[in-house]
């Protein structure tokens, strides 16, 4: 991979992270030192790529169980509020997908046993 594609990725890893300044105090180095990286001054060092990387891992693994835990697909995320909502906005309970439903779409998407 050439270095402009790799500083790219980096840019783009360190937004999803947060942006610059999220990305520094995630890394523990400068603001300087991260727009430093990005810009090509300094070289992206296989050390600094692992640490991006180990953050992209944590982060995804951070919103994979926040989806688990509000995502209707799962029936135990759902309560008697969560009933679908028309189109005046109110909810209606007796639009709401069965539970036994739910349960099925959810182990066909293979996020239940």
């Amino acid at each position: 991979m050439d270095q402009e594609l790799q500083r790219e990725y980096f840019a783009r890893a360190a937004q999803l992270l947060g942006g610059n300044e999220a990305t520094a105090r995630i890394l523990d180095i400068s603001s300087r030192s991260l727009r430093s990286f990005i810009s090509g001054e300094r070289r992206l060092h296989s050390g600094i790529l692992k640490d991006i990387a180990a953050a992209l891992i944590a982060h995804a693994d951070a919103c994979r169980t926040l989806e688990r835990r509000i995502s209707p697909a799962f029936s135990s995320n759902l309560n008697e509020d969560n009933g679908p909502p028309l189109h005046d906005g109110r909810q209606d309970g007796s639009k709401r997908i069965p539970k036994t439903q739910v349960d099925a779409m959810a182990r066909k998407l293979g996020l239940k046993d």
